[in-house]
């Protein structure tokens, strides 16, 4: 597995004698790393990684800015010796340490292109959202669904998980609050977790091997 690969080196990393960073917070790696390049787990894909003495960063490379914030902020905020950046390329399947100027240079890079609800990747238009929201009804809060509609029959792996990154988005800018949850994803009416649950690009996830009595405590140590 492509993301698996890159998690062993991740952790290879981390888990080195000496090793002054991660000290705190491994949850950060051992759970929410793991699960987000699972998450976006396909060909051309490329990841932004950061190591702090307490958690991580992690982010897909060339979606959209706001994706990239929270690692774009940790770079301009965090002590540049107290903490390290890498770039992460699932095809070659490589995890290599970047120095800041080439970092930023990497998170302007973009091949999506977010015009009102219009989306474009490399110059040519691709999609249309739409965006629509719930009431506030005794007490619920609201939640978003995004509708894309294409004249496309087929998309890449890769454009389906950046659109999917993207609804997210269209969400948070809608009501102006990150907490704000997407309920539903569609592309021209299909759910698109089942357009991604088939696609052919997808790589299918071996059953996780039994963990031992070990392995179970040190994932609740790190979860407390």
């Amino acid at each position: 597995m492509h993301a698996e690969k890159l998690f062993e080196q991740m952790k290879a990393i981390v888990e080195r004698a000496g090793y002054p960073l991660l000290t705190s917070y491994k949850v950060d790696l051992y759970v929410h790393d793991l699960e987000y390049l699972r998450q976006n787990d396909a060909p051309g894909v490329k990841f932004m990684w950061i190591v702090r003495e307490s958690g991580t960063y992690l982010c897909r490379l060339g979606v959209a800015p706001r994706v990239n914030a929270e690692v774009d902020y940790a770079i301009d905020m965090h002590d540049a010796n107290r903490r390290e950046v890498y770039l992460l390329d699932r095809d070659a399947g490589t995890v290599k340490l970047l120095d800041d100027a080439t970092a930023k240079r990497r998170l302007k890079e973009f091949d999506y292109k977010v015009e009102r609800c219009t989306v474009s990747r490399k110059g040519e238009p691709i999609a249309v959202a739409d965006i629509r929201l719930t009431s506030w009804t005794n007490g619920k809060p609201q939640t978003g669904t995004v509708h894309y509609h294409t004249g496309q029959e087929k998309f890449p792996l890769e454009t389906l998980y950046a659109l999917r990154s993207l609804a997210v988005c269209f969400v948070i800018e809608a009501t102006h609050s990150l907490f704000t949850a997407t309920e539903k994803i569609y592309i021209e009416g299909t759910d698109i977790n089942e357009l991604i649950a088939a696609h052919p690009q997808r790589v299918v996830e071996s059953p996780a091997p039994a963990q031992s009595a070990e392995q179970q405590g040190f994932l609740e140590l790190l979860a407390a």
